[in-house]
């Protein structure tokens, strides 16, 4: 079978199987993504990457992924906001994940004091 006939390596919306997998939470996809050479970086028109999407949802285990395979932690998307902002907005839910996604982010450098556009002095 064969994956790219199932699974387009972008859309109209700039996404790429990487991120949709990424932003669905389906790791074991990710990991075959990577396996064959997915840019670990890859955004969407709107400069959402992968691991903004994984934080933001909550995906412990494909946020951890994406940063073995060298994920930028610090990434920002046009309007300004990183994997952190994503996960942290949604960090109250400890059952989705969000708090541990937020200390995995920690662990691996996230600047705690980056601005989004909105929030920008």
């Amino acid at each position: 079978m064969n994956m790219s006939s199932y699974c387009p390596m972008s859309s109209q919306d700039g996404g790429s199987s990487l991120v949709y997998a990424s932003k669905n939470g389906h790791v074991e996809v990710v990991d075959k993504l990577l396996q064959h050479g997915a840019t670990v970086d890859m955004h969407d028109e709107d400069g959402w990457s992968s691991l903004v999407y994984a934080s933001q949802n909550g995906h412990v285990e494909v946020v951890d992924k994406l940063l073995q395979h060298g994920a930028t932690v610090d990434l920002q998307s046009k309007d300004g906001a990183s994997s952190l902002m994503a996960a942290s907005q949604n960090g109250h839910v400890e059952v989705n994940g969000h708090v541990e996604v937020v200390d995995k982010l920690l662990q691996h450098g996230a600047t705690v004091d980056l601005h989004d556009e909105v929030r920008s002095p």
